[in-house]
Protein backbone atom coordinates (compact mmCIF):
# COMPACT_ATOMS: atom_id res chain seq x y z
CA UNK A 1 0.00 0.00 0.00
CA UNK A 2 1.70 3.68 -0.66
CA UNK A 3 2.00 5.41 2.59
CA UNK A 4 -0.69 8.22 3.47
CA UNK A 5 -0.78 11.13 1.47
CA UNK A 6 -2.80 14.01 2.15
CA UNK A 7 -3.06 14.63 -2.00
CA UNK A 8 -5.48 11.84 -2.18
CA UNK A 9 -8.49 12.89 -0.96
CA UNK A 10 -10.93 9.76 -2.09
CA UNK A 11 -9.17 7.29 -0.74
CA UNK A 12 -9.54 6.39 2.99
CA UNK A 13 -7.36 5.26 5.52
CA UNK A 14 -7.83 2.13 7.23
CA UNK A 15 -5.24 0.77 9.80
CA UNK A 16 -4.04 -2.98 9.84
CA UNK A 17 -2.00 -5.01 13.15
CA UNK A 18 0.10 -7.78 12.02
CA UNK A 19 0.48 -10.00 15.24
CA UNK A 20 2.63 -12.71 15.59
CA UNK A 21 4.86 -13.98 12.40
CA UNK A 22 3.36 -11.24 10.30
CA UNK A 23 4.54 -8.55 11.88
CA UNK A 24 7.99 -10.30 11.85
CA UNK A 25 7.61 -11.06 7.83
CA UNK A 26 6.23 -7.18 7.59
CA UNK A 27 8.84 -5.57 9.84
CA UNK A 28 6.23 -3.70 11.63
CA UNK A 29 3.34 -4.29 13.79
CA UNK A 30 1.06 -1.70 12.45
CA UNK A 31 0.77 -0.03 9.01
CA UNK A 32 -2.01 2.24 7.73
CA UNK A 33 -2.99 2.06 4.15
CA UNK A 34 -4.83 4.29 1.97
CA UNK A 35 -7.83 2.18 -0.02
CA UNK A 36 -10.65 3.71 -2.41
CA UNK A 37 -14.43 3.53 -0.94
CA UNK A 38 -15.76 -0.11 -1.18
CA UNK A 39 -12.26 -1.55 -1.86
CA UNK A 40 -13.03 -5.84 -1.00
CA UNK A 41 -10.52 -6.37 2.02
CA UNK A 42 -9.52 -9.43 0.11
CA UNK A 43 -7.79 -7.19 -2.80
CA UNK A 44 -6.20 -5.00 -0.23
CA UNK A 45 -4.59 -8.24 1.63
CA UNK A 46 -2.96 -8.79 -2.54
CA UNK A 47 -1.90 -5.44 -2.52
CA UNK A 48 -0.49 -6.30 1.17
CA UNK A 49 1.51 -8.97 0.07
CA UNK A 50 3.08 -7.26 -2.72
CA UNK A 51 4.67 -4.46 -0.86
CA UNK A 52 6.00 -6.97 1.57
CA UNK A 53 8.52 -10.07 1.72
CA UNK A 54 7.86 -13.17 0.48
CA UNK A 55 7.20 -14.67 3.76
CA UNK A 56 4.47 -12.15 3.90
CA UNK A 57 2.45 -13.56 1.24
CA UNK A 58 3.09 -17.11 2.04
CA UNK A 59 1.74 -16.49 5.51
CA UNK A 60 -1.27 -14.76 4.23
CA UNK A 61 -2.07 -16.81 1.40
CA UNK A 62 -1.57 -20.71 0.11
CA UNK A 63 -0.16 -21.71 -3.18
CA UNK A 64 -3.79 -21.14 -5.05
CA UNK A 65 -3.39 -17.62 -4.29
CA UNK A 66 -6.17 -18.11 -1.97
CA UNK A 67 -6.12 -16.35 1.91
CA UNK A 68 -4.68 -19.19 4.23
CA UNK A 69 -7.79 -21.17 6.38
CA UNK A 70 -5.76 -20.60 9.07
CA UNK A 71 -5.38 -17.09 9.01
CA UNK A 72 -7.56 -14.99 11.70
CA UNK A 73 -8.81 -11.99 10.22
CA UNK A 74 -10.73 -9.59 12.95
CA UNK A 75 -12.24 -5.98 11.55
CA UNK A 76 -13.12 -3.34 14.82
CA UNK A 77 -12.54 -6.24 17.66
CA UNK A 78 -15.04 -8.94 15.15
CA UNK A 79 -13.36 -12.08 14.02
CA UNK A 80 -14.34 -12.47 10.04
CA UNK A 81 -15.77 -16.05 9.39
CA UNK A 82 -15.59 -15.27 5.55
CA UNK A 83 -13.40 -12.86 3.99
CA UNK A 84 -15.35 -12.82 0.32
CA UNK A 85 -17.36 -9.86 -0.47
CA UNK A 86 -16.10 -8.23 2.68
CA UNK A 87 -15.87 -4.13 1.73
CA UNK A 88 -13.84 -1.78 3.08
CA UNK A 89 -14.94 1.66 5.07
CA UNK A 90 -12.88 4.53 6.36
CA UNK A 91 -11.82 4.33 9.50
CA UNK A 92 -11.76 0.07 10.01
CA UNK A 93 -9.06 -1.63 12.30
CA UNK A 94 -8.08 -4.90 11.10
CA UNK A 95 -6.26 -7.56 12.88
CA UNK A 96 -4.18 -9.97 11.32
CA UNK A 97 -3.17 -13.29 12.78
CA UNK A 98 -1.27 -16.59 11.85
CA UNK A 99 -1.67 -19.55 14.01
CA UNK A 100 0.82 -19.40 17.43
CA UNK A 101 2.22 -22.67 18.44
CA UNK A 102 4.63 -23.38 21.88
CA UNK A 103 3.50 -24.08 25.28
Amino acid sequence: MPPPSASSPSLLPIRLHYAAQLGLAAGRSEETALVAPGTLLSETLQSLASNHSPLFRQLLFDENNCPRKSLVVAVDGVQLAVLEGFRLRQGHDILLLTPMAGG
